[in-house]
């Protein structure tokens, strides 16, 4: 891995400064690879897509922020705690504003009528709300198998807080297009009867992902919720 200085994201609510990681170039050599889809290497630091501005605290997607190159090195990828996770989770998924603002920017956008009541734009609010869900959902169970991966056992109430969250989240038409995550996410919140009957429909041609599905079905026939190694790394 070759690093280089790090980029400045400008908070969208206080408009200061938070250091990212930022390399010239990275590999994948030694990464480990996880049944929630997580992967962490070690040459390729991953930056989380969602970040909390150390200033004011407010949560924002990576995506929709602005950014300024640094002059000094970090290793900072912005990873969440589970109980920052639903904290941005709560957040980020009551607050339309960015939206709002996002649809206005664009040119077809009339001030002198009521556009936000519009089908078309309930139907993209909708759209983008539901690619929001998703992302959230993932973040929030990387972020609970984290304490998992750091030998951390959560407590009861992170565990109730967790499965409630999910649970609610996957009742949505989240991850149609990765079951094989959608059914792992069921196993961990101790679905199991839903996690096979989901990946008993998944029928990947492909080895690797085929052999994941059966790890994975296994662990659900066993009642086994937690979080396990799909390939091995080095630390």
């Amino acid at each position: 891995m070759i690093p280089a200085p790090c980029k400045l994201a400008l908070c969208p609510h206080c408009g200061d400064k938070t250091e990212i990681v930022q390399i010239a170039s990275g590999n994948t050599f030694g990464a480990w690879l996880w049944s929630d889809s997580k992967q962490i290497a070690p040459m390729l630091p991953q930056v989380s897509p969602v970040q909390k501005c150390p200033t004011c605290g407010h949560y924002f997607f990576i995506k929709e922020a602005r950014f300024i190159e640094g002059d000094t090195y970090s290793d900072e990828e912005g990873w969440l705690s589970f109980d920052e996770a639903i904290e941005a989770f709560d957040e980020l998924m009551t607050d339309d504003r960015r939206h709002i603002e996002e649809w206005k920017a664009w040119s077809w956008y009339d001030d002198d009528k009521d556009d936000e009541e519009s089908e078309a734009f309930k139907t993209w609010l909708q759209n983008n709300k539901q690619k929001d869900l998703e992302l959230l959902t993932i973040i929030i169970a990387w972020a609970f198998n984290d304490m998992i991966r750091n030998g951390k056992e959560p407590s009861q109430e992170q565990y109730d807080v967790f499965k409630t969250t999910v649970s609610s989240n996957l009742k949505q038409p989240i991850l149609s297009n990765n079951q094989l995550l959608r059914g792992e996410l069921y196993r961990e919140i101790g679905e199991f009867d839903e996690c096979l009957a989901i990946l008993g429909k998944f029928n990947p041609e492909d080895e690797f992902l085929a052999d994941i599905r059966k790890r994975i079905m296994d662990k659900a026939q066993e009642q086994d919720d937690k979080v396990f190694v799909i390939i091995k790394g080095r630390d």
